[in-house]
Order: structure tokens, then sequence, then C-alpha cells
């Protein structure tokens, strides 16, 4: 019990020794000022490779695929702790 009250105590302790610093970034303003108005009305004007906002998200085969082999795995595991338990 009084280890879990020391690590308690350095976290609490971190949180508020850290806390300012944290808000006192302005990362809005370096992360989201500059140009990125410019870049937003070319693409809604069309400008750019055909017109089209760029592919920036996963293959949806390939997460399929990954569940899949989850699923598999899963049931493979369950199915040899059973068979071990009898």
């Amino acid at each position: 019990m009084k280890r879990l009250a020391i690590i308690f105590g350095c976290l609490v302790t971190a949180v508020v020794v850290y806390a300012p610093v944290a808000l006192a970034q302005q990362s809005s303003v370096d992360g989201y000022g500059g140009g990125a108005g410019g870049i937003q009305s070319e693409v809604e004007s069309g400008g750019g490779a055909g017109g089209s906002l760029p592919f920036t998200g996963l293959d949806l085969g390939l997460l399929i695929g990954g569940g899949l082999v989850l699923l598999a795995v899963g049931f493979g595991l369950r199915r040899l702790a059973r068979g071990n338990a009898s």
C-alpha cells in the first residue's frame, strides 16, 4: 500500500509540474498557421491532380484480411486450449 501511495504521489507531482508547461505551448498557431488556407482553396476549386482529393486511407482489403487472420488465430487458440483441458 505504501508503494502505491509513493507512485500516486509521483504521478500527482508530475502532473502539477508539467501541466503549466503544456498549457503554455501554442501548437495550434505553429501547426495550423501558414499556407493551409491556400491549399484548401486550391482543393475546393478543383486544382491539383485531377480535381480530387488524394488517397490518404488504408486499403480495406488489408484491414479485412488482418481481421480474418486475428479471428482464425483466436479460434485456433481457443480450440487448442479446450483440447488440452480435457
